[in-house]
């Protein structure tokens, strides 16, 4: 079911947007927290930002690639297990859900898989640990990382900065041709 709503004053309706994406979740109280009406003008400031922040990431992360990819790989092809394989990486699920995402697949498979795979810029300091390279990532950028606006709620900071996104679109997406 799709949510709907409607500005019904013509002087607001020109300055603002609906925002339906979730700043804060209370499940004890059994509810999500969507932004709501929002000034268009703080909307696009605000995505156009993200746009800087994904910029600024995929530099960080073009970086460690160039940096680390043999090491990475170099460090993958010496596991004999997959276990090892599992270990090298994050973590960031358990070990059942690792092998299940991977079954069938031979450990070579997996080696291969695991050293082609990009990067991303949410594991990259763990990367550049790994390969044994003592720099914070956001060191190796050749731009420098853009400051989020005032008007930015923490939880888009947050996830944006986890490059991560929200499942609901930015509302500007579609007004940009709109004054």
């Amino acid at each position: 079911m799709s949510e709907e709503w409607v500005m019904l004053c013509p002087v607001c309706k020109e300055q603002c947007v609906y925002d339906r994406r979730v700043v804060s979740s209370v499940y004890s109280r059994g509810g999500l927290s969507r932004r709501g009406w929002v000034l268009r003008s703080l909307t696009i400031e605000e995505e156009a930002y993200h746009e800087k922040l994904n910029d600024f990431q995929k530099a960080v992360v073009l970086k460690v690639d160039d940096k680390c990819r043999a090491t990475w790989r170099s460090l993958l092809g010496k596991c004999k297990t997959k276990k090892a394989v599992y270990e090298l990486g994050e973590k960031q699920q358990a070990y059942t859900t690792f092998l299940s995402h991977h079954r069938g697949k031979t450990l070579q498979q997996m080696i291969q898989e695991q050293g082609d795979r990009p990067f991303t810029y949410s594991e990259a300091s763990h990367i550049l640990k790994v390969c044994g390279i003592e720099a914070a990532p956001d060191s190796l950028a050749t731009c420098e990382k853009p400051s989020p606006p005032a008007s930015l709620p923490s939880r888009f900071r947050e996830t944006w900065e986890g490059e991560w996104d929200f499942m609901d679109r930015c509302p500007v997406d579609s007004l940009q041709g709109n004054p």
